[in-house]
């Protein structure tokens, strides 16, 4: 009898490489020719900057979980926190600003349901109709303490750098789950890898209502 096998975490301290089927999707769309404006909530990595150079695009680089944890310890468990309030310094977005592409990564996976929100209710007046939103979800039981960082190698190849060796419990968020606290966009394409992620592809459905109405 087959028996469901619970994906392993890699050693905390182990730089790895991992396969996308979902970025390739996305990456295929830029062009050297067509500004692409791209929202990296992620930390910068020189890696990336390189990556993007090739193509013309305008990156914004937010460092969303860094910048709040170092501006304001302890804002990420306080129920009590203004959230909305805090991430809308932390991300320092002009109003008129509009991206073609967000980098989630595994920002998710450190956020309560309701801070998700919050966070998709400031993202969605900076998207367009066509704007794609990456994100990471583990279905691990554990992950690290805190984000690590990943690099593009090539179109369809991450490499994961984690933070610390601290682990802490996973929130293992489902797409029902992820999809209401998106309020805003929905799921566009999804993929489950066998490293233990899930990809996913959000659209901004508000953003087409928005231009139908106007329209």
């Amino acid at each position: 009898m087959l028996r469901a096998v619970e994906p392993q975490l890699e050693d905390a301290t182990t730089v790895e490489q991992r396969p996308s089927k979902a970025l390739p999707l996305v990456l295929s769309r830029l062009s050297e020719e067509r500004k692409t404006r791209i929202l990296d909530l992620g930390g910068a990595t020189g890696t990336n900057v390189r990556f993007f150079s090739r193509y013309s695009c305008r990156l914004h680089i937010a460092d969303l979980f860094a910048t709040l944890v170092h501006d304001e310890p302890g804002s990420l468990e306080d129920p009590e926190a203004d959230f909305t309030s805090l991430c809308a310094d932390a991300l320092d977005l002009e109003p008129e600003e509009r991206f073609d592409l967000i980098l989630a990564w595994d920002l998710f996976d450190y956020l309560r349901p309701d801070q998700i929100h919050s966070l998709a209710g400031l993202l969605v007046p900076h998207c367009l109709e066509t704007t794609v939103l990456f994100a990471l979800a583990s279905y691990h039981k554990q992950i690290r303490a805190r984000p690590g960082s990943y690099e593009l190698l090539a179109p369809d190849r991450l490499r994961y750098h984690p933070t610390g060796i601290a682990l802490r419990s996973s929130p293992r968020h489902k797409e029902p789950d992820l999809q209401r606290a998106l309020s805003g966009f929905v799921v566009g394409q999804s993929f489950l890898l066998r490293h233990g992620q899930h990809e996913y592809l959000f659209t901004c459905a508000a953003a087409k209502g928005a231009a139908r109405a106007s329209g």
